[in-house]
């Protein structure tokens, strides 16, 4: 529990004390007089720079207990808002609030037959008698539902080639050397350094 409060805590202190090792590199390394307190600006922790990339610890340490009254507010403030209780809209047709609550098969099927000309669904059913008694005793019934696969050939099967294609193409970064992965990633440090250098906010 300490550490854990330890950590937050240092966060917070951070725009109060890194200025002050100023002194400390001085003393010691003899760089650039104020190196330690360009890393704050304000109450900002800057990495790089004031306008691309910065934190502030001490303000988001202010504003979210902030933020936390809002719901507090609403928790506080329930009792005194009363809720409406009304039956369930069935269309206008005058019945009974639960026999007019819709399942999640009822909504589907609505679905099915208002799209049947995108799903085109068929049905089928195959009644077999038993071979004495026929047709009075019903031996077997095979019911079978199914759809137009529109979805797979149309939609989620071009997007799995096109995926494989451009896996194809780009497999031959995976070579399994280590070298070339940390090729990959100096090349990726070269460029976030670029960026950061050249970039110039408006």
């Amino acid at each position: 529990l300490v550490t854990g409060l330890a950590v937050p805590a240092l966060a917070i202190s951070l725009v109060f004390w890194l200025p002050q090792l100023n002194y400390a590199v001085w003393q010691t390394f003899e760089p650039p007089a104020g190196a330690a307190s360009l890393m704050v600006h304000g109450w900002l922790l800057v990495p790089l720079s004031a306008h691309f990339a910065f934190i502030s610890p001490l303000k988001l340490m202010i504003v979210m207990p902030l933020l936390a009254l809002i719901p507090l507010a609403l928790i506080r403030l329930r009792p005194r808002i009363k809720v409406r209780r009304a039956p369930i809209w069935c269309g206008g047709e005058p019945v009974q609030s639960h026999s007019g609550a819709t399942t999640a098969l009822a909504f589907s099927n609505a679905m099915r037959v208002f799209y049947r000309f995108v799903y085109r669904p068929t049905n089928a059913i195959n009644r077999r008698f038993d071979a004495d008694s026929k047709p009075y005793f019903l031996k077997t019934l095979e019911f079978d539902y199914a759809q137009a696969p529109f979805f797979g050939p149309w939609l989620f099967q071009p997007a799995v080639r096109l995926v494989q294609a451009l896996t194809r193409r780009i497999l031959f970064l995976q070579n399994g050397l280590m070298n070339a992965y940390l090729a990959y990633i100096g090349i990726l440090l070269l460029l976030i350094f670029a960026f950061a250098l050249f970039w110039t906010p408006k």
